[in-house]
């Protein structure tokens, strides 16, 4: 007996040991690069994938030498394997890993043949070290007649303040795929202060992905250069000096897909097993041909001087530009307790944001108020002109002839080069004497114990009383025969006649479901496409990307089938057309083909796709469906 008893324990303990040294030998965390030889401006991705452990942390690199590293995010894959099998031979058997997969990008600083070592890694306690590898970083910037970009400024010398206005155009000729455009100065250049130039209202405007994630209002056209027709796409930025000294742009880097030409789409390996639905699933009958172009900018050297000390006046508050000043007193007449209004506006192109409050000196027998401000700015072509008002409020305490002196505004020109005041007053006020003289209550707004804090004037404008009647009883309308109630008798006659045209029409339309086939997958397709849409949300949440643009592919298909009574694998990408005749905007037209585009990358090459872009796509879908199903009524 104690023998059967030690070889169970003798078996449990080495089944144990096994099944954990089986455990440990699935733990396996690997690193791949998305590319060894890059341009000055473009990234490389490093992914870490750690596989047999559940719910990973997520590691931390250390500092790499001559590289800049972001977290891009997690991706998280499932094992699968297929085998494909034609007239009854095995043609391959795939097999895809699985696991999480941590992105980080790595940005160059410069150029040069860089090692980035072996890294340490901690993840849930355990050290890794990942391998070391090379990257090349090339100093070479590629111009071709179809495509390039162009960045500019309207100067490249300014004063402390002065404002720079940056263009950046980009010009092609040719369709392109997907695009990459990391601008470096576009959100913060150190010692700058970056403004967007007010919109205008009368132009359309796209959304232009950059640096990653960031969404640019720009806008498109159509412009020659050098005799060769190009669409353009253009934005602007305000750049505001701070702080003097010489500062760069770092180039732009343009990383995009040119399409050269089209081929006919391959056929689906399922052709023969499953309908016809499956082949046409994304409703593409060709794909585009493209080849990868890269180029990098020129840099721009700014040069910001410091506004000359000689002949500064003392009014002097940092103001840069050229400026218009008006001051504006209203009432010049008036009586005691009755406020008089200061408008000061400085109008014209320079630092206007940062425009202080020309000096007021205090005005005997007034109390002043705080002043309030208020800016505007405007751009017409490459002027950004504004203006900003001040107003300060005044009140008289007393009756007499008082004059506002003397307001002086001082500001740099950089045209000239030399400072500019405009002085404006003095302006004379008469303060009459109130028809009636007013009793004044001092009340203090102090709690107890508090003696030393200030107290309020309270006046009292009359003085006679008027009772307040607290009861004015009970408010009772006449009654009137029930018989002689007409809304009443509307609800006598009006129900029945509601119900029985209610039944007609319930009936009617009982029928017409029962008859008419297109009419009821109509009346069904919304519903049937949340089951899809649902499915997708659950796939987003969970980050299966793959299974999430399918989903959301098969959605939007299943509303367009039902709703329009067609075959399944007769929708996709290829009605943008006709449902644009039908009444979907041109823009909505664009996401719902680029929708499409996406998903086939996604689902046929693992293409990686940032959470917020996910969001976005899964806001659009659900935004086409509703607005399909306001037009396809």
């Amino acid at each position: 007996m104690w023998k059967r008893i030690g070889s169970f324990i003798f078996l449990s303990i080495y089944l144990t040991g096994f099944t954990a040294f089986a455990l440990a030998s699935d733990e396996k965390v690997s690193m791949s690069v998305s590319q060894k030889e890059i341009l000055l401006g473009d990234s490389v991705v490093l992914t870490i994938t750690v596989e047999g452990i559940d719910n990973p942390e997520t590691p931390e690199l250390p500092t790499i030498p001559n590289f800049d590293v972001k977290f891009r995010g997690v991706r998280q894959e499932s094992f699968s394997s297929m085998t494909v099998i034609v007239n009854g031979r095995q043609i391959k058997n795939e097999q895809s890993g699985g696991g999480y997969k941590f992105d980080f990008e790595l940005m160059p600083k410069s150029t040069g043949l860089f090692t980035v070592p072996e890294l340490p890694i901690l993840i849930n306690g355990r050290r890794y070290t990942t391998q070391a590898f090379q990257v090349n970083v090339l100093d070479q910037s590629e111009r071709r007649g179809d495509i390039f970009i162009d960045v500019h400024v309207d100067k490249t010398e300014a004063y402390l303040g002065e404002k720079i206005l940056a263009t950046f155009k980009w010009y092609f000729s040719k369709d392109i795929g997907t695009y990459r455009i990391n601008i470096p100065w576009l959100e913060s250049i150190k010692n700058f202060i970056v403004t967007d130039p007010e919109l205008d209202k009368d132009r359309s405007y796209q959304r232009l992905i950059v640096n990653g994630d960031k969404q640019i209002a720009a806008t498109k056209s159509r412009e020659f250069y050098k005799g060769q027709e190009y669409m353009v796409v253009s934005f602007q930025k305000v750049l505001t000096p701070i702080a003097a000294g010489t500062y760069t742009l770092d180039p732009v880097f343009l990383k995009c897909d040119v399409v050269t030409g089209y081929r006919r789409s391959r056929r689906s390996l399922f052709g023969s097993f499953f309908d016809s639905d499956f082949d046409d699933f994304f409703g593409f009958g060709r794909d585009a041909v493209t080849e990868p172009f890269a180029a990098r900018s020129n840099e721009i050297v700014l040069s910001i001087n410091e506004v000359p000390g000689q002949n500064k006046p003392l009014e002097y508050n940092g103001a840069v530009g050229r400026f218009t000043f008006d001051v504006d007193v209203k009432p010049l007449s008036l009586k005691v307790g009755e406020p008089v209004t200061l408008t000061m506006k400085v109008a014209g192109s320079g630092n206007i944001e940062q425009l202080e409050l020309p000096h007021i000196p205090d005005i005997k027998s007034f109390k002043s108020y705080e002043p309030e401000s208020k800016v505007s700015v405007s751009q017409k072509g490459g002027d950004v002109r504004g203006e900003k008002i001040f107003e300060k409020v005044l009140i008289p305490r007393s009756a007499g002839d008082y004059e506002i002196p003397e307001i002086t505004f001082a500001f740099f020109n950089p045209d000239t080069g030399r400072y500019q005041r405009e002085v404006r007053g003095p302006f004379s006020i008469h303060v009459a004497k109130p028809e009636k003289e007013e009793e004044v209550k001092v009340i203090a707004i102090t709690s107890e114990g508090a003696e030393d804090r200030p107290r309020r004037e309270l006046k009292v404008l009359k003085k006679d009383i008027h009772y307040i009647m607290t009861d004015i009883g009970r408010i009772v309308s006449p009654k009137k025969p029930i018989y002689k109630n007409i809304a009443l008798w509307i609800l006598v006659y009006l129900i029945p006649i509601t119900m029985l045209a209610g039944m007609f029409v319930f009936g009617r339309r009982r029928e017409r479901l029962n008859t008419d086939i297109a009419f009821a997958r109509s009346r069904e397709a919304f519903k049937s496409s949340r089951i899809f849409i649902k499915q997708a949300e659950s796939a987003l949440k969970n980050g299966q990307t793959r299974e999430f643009y399918d989903l959301l592919i098969k959605g939007i298909n299943t509303y367009l089938a039902e709703k329009l009574n067609r075959q399944l694998g007769s929708v996709g990408a290829a009605l943008a057309e006709e449902l644009k005749a039908k009444g979907l905007k041109e823009k909505e037209c664009k996401e719902f083909k680029a929708l499409y585009a996406r998903a086939n990358e996604v689902i046929f090459s693992s293409l990686a796709v940032e959470a917020e872009k996910l969001k976005k796509d899964f806001k659009t879908a659900n935004e086409l469906i509703t607005r399909l199903e306001r037009i396809l009524r």
